[in-house]
């Protein structure tokens, strides 16, 4: 299957089935009703939260974005750890809990051999209380060498997530940022945006690839994004983009089979912005910026389409075991100026996972600031 076919294929799906639009305009009501408390809660917990904050990342995600309480989401290499609750009190009052439910105390001690079970037990600890920093410290210094990790993936996303994460000194020096002009897309400016999609598009084996999954409850139970971003280009202009992040690189997951799962999630992106009811709201949360703006049909969306992971590994004399795939644009069909431009980034890490040494692929070689 081709890529040109690849995003056909999943953009008859989209058309084909309307349970998603529906699903999607009650999530971006839910997030755009709540946008200005994720903004107003921010400043405050930056101000509780250390600078260094070691393995532990905060997310937020479509459902945890929907409700009336602000809730962050704690993991620690791609496993839920706890959460931050903030309750809004009014007059730009806030209160901050801790919360450790007992599947998160039960998966802490089996997967990271790690202790967050205080005494008496409760859901929801008063963030000044001794339990709640004790649990807490216990989070942010976990070296990680006990960790027994469902996927090396998500080490390698971590370390991504914190370069990502990472600012541009006003000097124009980049420190040991690797991956410059790439902002992640994140929830009043705190946590990582975690985005479902109506797909399952990991099995390329499935025969009606890719599966296009809903609820019975009307929710999506497909695939998630796993980094989505925005790329800055020479020209100084944005473009949202879809990030596949895989920590092996081999014929089974090589980077053209790797680029389809991430056009299957980049396709159902173009659909959503260009959807008459909800598309200008999507639009304005990726954004993240003060001044909403509304989208015009008769200009450009230009998303990147990019695959992030080790570099193809060479054979005994010295030559890649595959090709990467051809990178030409692929207008999204059946909806009007989409664009999705496919791109590269290779990744070589130290031994550990612990750090990016260096950082290559068609982005960089395109001349686009990373």
């Amino acid at each position: 299957m081709t890529n040109e076919e690849v995003v056909r294929i999943s953009s008859e799906k989209l058309i084909s089935h309307n349970e998603w639009r529906k699903a999607f305009k009650r999530y971006s009501d839910g997030i755009s009703s709540n946008k200005n408390i994720y903004k107003g809660t921010a400043f405050f917990l930056k101000k509780e939260l250390p600078s260094n904050m070691g393995n532990l990342r905060i997310y937020s995600s479509i459902n945890l974005a929907q409700q009336s309480s602000v809730e962050y989401d704690l993991r620690i290499y791609g496993q839920s750890v706890g959460a931050i609750v903030i309750k809004n009190k009014g007059d730009k009052n806030y209160e901050l809990f801790l919360k450790i439910k007992k599947t998160h105390e039960v998966n802490n001690k089996k997967h990271l051999n790690l202790e967050t079970k205080a005494n008496p037990p409760r859901r929801l600890y008063k963030w000044d209380s001794e339990e709640a920093q004790t649990i807490f410290s216990s989070l942010i210094n976990y070296s990680g060498k006990d960790a027994k990790m469902h996927s090396e993936e998500h080490k390698l996303e971590t370390l991504v997530l914190t370069d990502l994460a990472k600012k541009h000194k006003k000097s124009g020096k980049e420190g040991n940022k690797r991956l410059t002009c790439i902002r992640p897309v994140v929830l009043g400016d705190v946590g990582f945006f975690q985005m479902r999609t109506p797909f399952k598009a990991s099995k390329h084996s499935d025969k009606d690839y890719p599966k296009y999954s809903m609820s019975k409850k009307g929710a999506a139970s497909g695939g998630g994004i796993d980094i989505l971003a925005r790329v800055q280009h020479k020209n100084c202009k944005w473009r949202l983009a879809i990030i596949e992040l895989k920590d092996d690189n081999k014929r089974s997951e090589s980077q053209p089979i790797v680029l389809q799962q991430a056009l299957v999630y980049a396709t159902f992106i173009a659909h959503l912005l260009r959807d008459k009811d909800c598309g200008d709201a999507w639009w304005n949360l990726f954004r993240n910026q003060d001044k909403d703006v509304l989208l015009d049909d008769k200009k450009e969306i230009a998303i990147d389409v990019i695959t992030m992971m080790p570099p193809i590994p060479c054979d005994k004399k010295g030559n890649p075991i595959y090709e990467e795939c051809e990178m030409r644009p692929i207008p999204v069909p059946y909806i009007q100026n989409v664009t999705l431009y496919p791109s590269t980034i290779y990744i070589e890490t130290n031994d550990s996972k612990s750090n990016i040494e260096r950082t290559f692929g068609t982005l960089i070689e395109d001349k686009r600031k990373i």
